[in-house]
């Protein structure tokens, strides 16, 4: 359970959520797609441009992410969302971090929508997106969300960060 109390005025107001191994593999895009649509889930029309984008890191590693709600973020917009967990010591997710993440949690709650804080990538228009977690119509999904400068958060998201070294 999260504390109840506003980000930023809580030495630690977000859950230790999962630990996630990148790297280390001869992954593809392509690979990573397969092995996503093989285990039941589905990936959008927009994940998967952003997926062919993603360049899996060479040397594994090691990342302790946490999950931080929306209500407790007390900031309305992205921008702010991002520079307040950074004033926490968490940091952006590699973007990698969708797709794998989304091949291993399969026991997402229906209705979850994740938010990946990762660097936007942007799609072939220049429209910047990030990878969501989602579990809807029956399957969880590697989805997408757009970006644009002070875009609004929804009390609803939760955001996936990387908690620092």
């Amino acid at each position: 359970m999260l504390p109840q109390t506003s980000f930023g005025k809580s030495p630690k107001p977000w859950c230790d959520w999962r630990t996630v191994e990148i790297g280390g593999l001869d992954t593809t895009p392509r690979a990573m797609l397969a092995a996503i649509v093989g285990a039941g889930m589905r990936v959008t029309g927009n994940a998967q441009v952003l997926l062919d984008k993603v360049r899996f890191a060479k040397n594994r590693k090691t990342l302790n992410l946490v999950l931080v709600t929306g209500p407790l973020l007390g900031v309305s917009t992205y921008e702010k969302v991002f520079e307040a967990a950074k004033m926490q010591g968490l940091s952006l997710c590699p973007a990698e971090v969708g797709p794998v993440l989304r091949q291993r949690y399969k026991d997402q709650p229906h209705s979850e929508w994740d938010v990946i804080a990762m660097k936007p990538i942007s799609d072939f228009y220049g429209t910047p997106y990030l990878f969501t977690l989602s579990h809807k119509d029956y399957r969880p999904s590697l989805d997408t969300w757009f970006r644009y400068p002070g875009s609004k958060w929804s009390s609803k998201n939760n955001f996936i960060f990387v908690l620092s070294d």
